[in-house]
């Protein structure tokens, strides 16, 4: 009873760190409209397409460490969670050098016009950034005990601290402030993760675990990829179709969305390395199906005061931000997004029990319902921040429901 209780102190915790961390991210992302032409957040909306597509050099390596390791600490081998986690890290540090040589020669093939200040800067932010999650990464798969998630809460909470004062670039210098403000987050919250590591190891390469980690993350890191490429689509949709000034003003409700799913991916986050201690444990899928239903129930309760907030308070962007208040009708759609975006959290039963095949399957739906929401409602209407953003709702509320449906015949399929 006494560590039921504490379990729930801890978690209770570490949802408010991350509540607290959307709210402030709200707020912060907002103020930085007021100082930011539509055009030029459009310019740095392109370079954070990039950054998802090139996350490709991680080739899945902490997405399998994020499974094995609380997997074998389920089954008490601390020697091989040990060996594992030197390798990923020796891995997550090398394959920067693959970023470094890469990027610039696809951009140059692209024709990017890096002469151009704007994108130039933008790009070595980019890479810096990329360089840093790549260790970050690596660093937040390790959290995996009750007090590690404790230390979490208490960085999350400090690096909410840091988003508040690292307004001061914006207003000072503008869009040159906005990139030292999103290289220095993402300086802070490496360096912050480093400090308070649970595993204080060397990086040690050995094959064998490589290819061990590579035969788990690589699926795992496929399906992420994917989905965070169709997570592009709407983006790419506006571009295509639309203008950079255009995709400026859908540049809010980005990052609404972005920081609404902060929440059921923290929830996701606490419950996974539960859920794979527990089937390293047990080896019941039918456990691991009661998870994952109070997981989905809580990621809706919890979406729903944050999307009421953002509808009711979408009307502010008039009054403060009237360069972005033709954005106000799509972000106040977008609010219907928000209640089922944390549909991805169904999929970690998918991960924990390695059943690839409906991985797959869930990651191609997916693809599929964004693209025919994307297809229908551009044939409806001529407006491209309005098709974006009604793809937006078909997609998350379809996905929430399919993913669920393919959690319960993972679970059960498994346990008869």
């Amino acid at each position: 009873m006494r560590s039921k209780f504490k379990n729930n102190i801890v978690l209770i915790k570490f949802l408010s760190s991350n509540i607290f961390s959307s709210i402030i991210g709200i707020f912060t992302g907002f103020f930085t409209y007021r100082y930011i032409e539509p055009s030029q957040l459009g310019i740095w909306g392109v370079f954070a397409i990039i950054e998802v597509y090139f996350s490709f050099t991680r080739f899945g390596i902490i997405n399998g460490l994020g499974r094995e390791l609380p997997f074998y600490l389920g089954q008490d081998n601390q020697e091989k969670s040990n060996s594992i986690a030197q390798t990923a890290l020796s891995y997550s540090l090398w394959s920067n050098l693959i970023l470094i040589i890469v990027i610039p020669l696809v951009l140059k093939i692209n024709n990017i016009n890096l002469s151009n200040l704007y994108y130039g800067f933008s790009l070595i932010v980019v890479m810096l950034r990329l360089v840093l999650n790549s260790y970050s990464s690596y660093l937040s798969v390790t959290f995996r005990t009750n007090s590690n998630f404790n230390d979490l809460s208490n960085l999350t909470f400090f690096q909410s601290g840091i988003k508040i004062f690292s307004l001061f670039f914006v207003y000072k210098f503008g869009f040159w402030g906005l990139l030292i403000r999103e290289f220095l987050l993402s300086l802070t919250e490496t360096s912050l993760l480093h400090y308070k590591r649970p595993l204080k190891i060397t990086p040690k390469f050995n094959s064998k675990l490589f290819i061990e980690l590579f035969k788990v993350g690589f699926p795992l890191f496929i399906v992420s990829y994917l989905s965070g490429i169709v997570d592009t689509f709407p983006r790419l949709y506006i571009l295509k179709y639309g203008t950079t000034e255009q995709l400026g003003l859908f540049s809010p409700i980005i990052v609404v969305l972005g920081l609404s799913i902060i929440l059921p991916n923290a929830i996701s986050s606490y419950m996974y390395p539960k859920m794979a201690f527990s089937y390293g444990s047990t080896s019941n899928g039918l456990q691991l199906w009661g998870i994952i239903k109070k997981t989905a129930l809580l990621s809706i309760l919890t979406s729903i005061p944050i999307s009421i907030s953002v509808y009711f308070g979408a009307d502010l962007i008039g009054l403060f931000f009237p360069k972005y208040i033709d954005s106000v009708f799509y972000l106040k759609l977008s609010s219907i997004s928000m209640l089922f975006v944390g549909f991805k959290a169904g999929s970690i039963s998918f991960s924990v029990m390695k059943n690839w095949a409906m991985m797959f399957l869930d990651v191609i739906l997916f693809f599929f319902f964004s693209c025919i929401g994307l297809l229908v409602f551009n044939y409806f209407y001529s407006d491209v921040l309005l098709v974006a953003s009604l793809s937006l709702i078909l997609t998350n509320v379809t996905m929430f429901f399919a993913t669920l449906v393919l959690s319960y015949i993972t679970t059960h399929k498994k346990s008869e």
